[in-house]
C-alpha cells in the first residue's frame, strides 16, 4: 500500500493512493475534524460501486490539499465509514497526470516528487488505528453497561414459573369426576347414611319402623338446603304426598333423583292397593 502525508485545512492527515479506487474519497470524520462540513454538497448523494456498495453522503467539489508544501485542488467524494480518512483516487491522479515510480518510492504530481510513507510508518500508522479502534469500541461497551436497565432480582426462569398456570392433576376425566361428587354431596345431605338404611327406608316410605316406635320429623332431624327444600315441595305437590316429610324421606332413598323418587311412591301406591 502506498501512502503519502497531506494537509486539509490545516488538519494533517495519511491519505492512501489507491489506482484501484474510480473516485477520490473523504469519511466524514475527516470532513469534521477539517471543518468541511459547510463545503458538503449533499445533492450528490447515492450509492458508490467498487469493491463493495457503500451510501455517499455528498461530494465537496473542491478543496486545496497541502502535499509538500503544494496546495493541489482535489474534488472527493464523503462516505461515512471507511477504513482510511482519505483516499486519492484513480480520477484525481488521472486529473493532476501523476506518476507513481516504485523504483524512487515517490510519487510524481505536478512536476514535483512527493515520497511514500516507509513500512515501518504503515506499520505505526496501522498499530495507531488500531490501538483507536479497540479503545472507541470498549468505550461504546462501558457506556452501554452504565444505561443499561437494572435487571429484576428473579431469574427469568422464575418469572416463566410464576406467570404459568399449574395444571390440574388427573386432566380433564379427573375434574369432571369431581364435579360430580360435589353434585352428589349437595344433592345427598347424609352421605354416611349406610345402603341397607336406604333400603329400609325404601321399603317403609310411611317411616314405619319394626319397633312399631313413632318416628320424630325427618325435617327437624336434619337440615336441608334451599335446593332440596324446593325439590321436596316440588315433589309433594306433584305426587300429592301428605307432607314434606315424606317427600323428604322418598328423595333420600331415591338419593335426591326427582324421578326416581316419584317413581318409588308410584310402586308404593300399587302395593298398598
Amino acid at each position: 500500500m502506498l501512502f503519502i502525508r497531506c494537509e486539509l485545512n490545516g488538519v494533517p492527515l495519511v491519505a492512501f493512493v489507491d489506482t484501484g479506487a474510480a473516485v477520490s474519497v473523504l469519511t466524514t470524520s475527516a470532513v469534521e475534524k477539517c471543518a468541511l462540513t459547510h463545503l458538503l454538497d449533499r445533492r450528490f448523494s447515492g450509492m458508490i460501486q467498487g469493491v463493495g456498495t457503500q451510501q455517499c453522503i455528498g461530494a465537496i467539489h473542491m478543496i486545496p490539499v497541502n502535499v509538500s508544501g503544494l496546495f493541489i485542488p482535489f474534488s472527493f467524494r464523503i462516505l461515512d465509514q471507511m477504513l482510511y480518512e482519505v483516499i486519492i483516487g484513480l480520477d484525481q491522479l488521472r486529473r493532476h497526470q501523476a506518476g507513481i515510480d516504485l523504483q524512487k518510492g515517490v510519487l510524481r504530481l505536478s512536476g514535483h516528487e512527493i515520497p511514500f510513507l516507509h513500512e515501518w510508518e504503515v506499520r505505526e500508522l496501522n498499530a495507531t488505528r488500531d490501538r483507536l479502534a479497540v479503545a472507541a469500541e470498549e468505550g461504546s461497551g462501558s457506556k452501554g453497561e452504565q444505561t443499561a436497565p437494572p435487571q429484576s432480582s428473579c431469574t427469568a426462569g422464575e418469572e416463566e414459573k410464576e406467570e404459568t398456570p399449574t395444571p390440574t392433576r388427573g386432566g380433564p376425566q379427573q375434574q369432571t369426576c369431581e364435579q360430580n361428587q360435589t353434585i352428589h354431596r349437595e344433592n345427598d345431605p347424609n352421605p354416611n347414611e349406610s345402603r341397607d338404611e336406604k333400603v329400609e327406608v325404601a321399603e317403609n316410605p310411611s317411616g314405619a319402623r319394626d319397633d312399631k316406635s313413632e318416628a320424630a320429623p325427618i325435617s327437624a332431624l336434619r337440615s336441608y338446603t334451599d335446593f332440596q327444600q324446593r325439590m321436596a315441595q316440588q315433589l309433594m305437590e306433584f305426587v300429592g304426598l301428605p307432607s314434606l316429610d315424606a317427600a323428604y324421606e322418598l328423595l333420600d332413598a331415591a338419593q335426591w333423583d326427582l324421578d326416581a323418587a316419584a317413581a318409588l311412591n308410584y310402586k308404593s301406591d300399587e302395593e298398598e292397593s
